[in-house]
């Protein structure tokens, strides 16, 4: 881009530093077009949410915005949570996938099916 110092420095003052790939732009477009449901889909996260994080102990999960559909939890009995998991038909991603976490924890998605 070629502009004058004045109006570079007005630019980087606003510029988005994290630019939206042509795939997130559609989707934040969509949603724009049915932002009800978008609403009604986040109190439905956070309703959910709260249920799970009442049923477990503070130690249990690692603790992510109570609008986010994915949570971390760690279990204190099984070596790899997320194997006897997925045996019960949980779908969930191992601690082991991710930096820093080991087999006692597991990452656990939301889905439009719960309840």
């Amino acid at each position: 881009m070629f502009a004058s110092k004045k109006l570079t420095k007005i630019y980087n003052e606003i510029a988005i530093p994290f630019p939206f790939s042509d795939l997130s732009a559609s989707i934040f477009v969509n949603v724009l077009k049915d932002y009800k449901r978008f609403e009604d889909t986040k109190l439905k996260i956070i309703e959910v949410n709260k249920e799970i994080y009442n049923m477990l102990d503070k130690e249990d999960y690692l603790y992510t915005s109570i609008e986010t559909p994915i949570f971390t939890i760690k279990n204190h009995i099984y070596k790899d949570i997320a194997k006897k998991l997925l045996k019960e038909g949980v779908l969930v991603e191992s601690g082991l996938n991710f930096t820093n976490l080991d087999g006692t924890y597991a990452r656990i998605r939301i889905n439009s099916n719960y309840k």
